[in-house]
């Protein structure tokens, strides 16, 4: 279900002119939201009988951190910052933050 949600493939139908030439073109689009290691089969097949799978590794690394947010309070005393997070899709996502000495 998660690859299915990151990994388009589209038959690239304006590639006229390489068809001729025995050229057939996918535009592929991978863009994982967590870190992930997978293999796919990519199967052409033609109607003339012609048969090809293609193995693809797709590799998706964690991301780095993208921000630090520093509160600095003298001793006894209570300290806040707020900022805004926005999340690109219309549903509730997860969030991790992590205190550091």
């Amino acid at each position: 279900a998660m690859l299915a949600k990151s990994l388009a493939i589209r038959h690239d139908r304006a590639n006229r002119d390489g068809l001729q030439e025995g050229i057939v073109r996918y535009n592929m689009s991978f863009e994982p939201l967590k870190a992930m290691r997978c293999r796919v089969l990519l199967k052409v097949s033609l109607e003339s009988g012609g048969r090809w799978v293609f193995g693809i590794d797709l590799v998706a690394n964690d991301a780095e951190v993208d921000d630090v947010i520093r509160i600095e309070g003298a001793l006894n005393q209570t300290r806040s910052v707020s900022f805004r997070m926005t999340n690109q899709f219309n549903t509730t996502a997860a969030f991790n933050a992590y205190f550091a000495p």
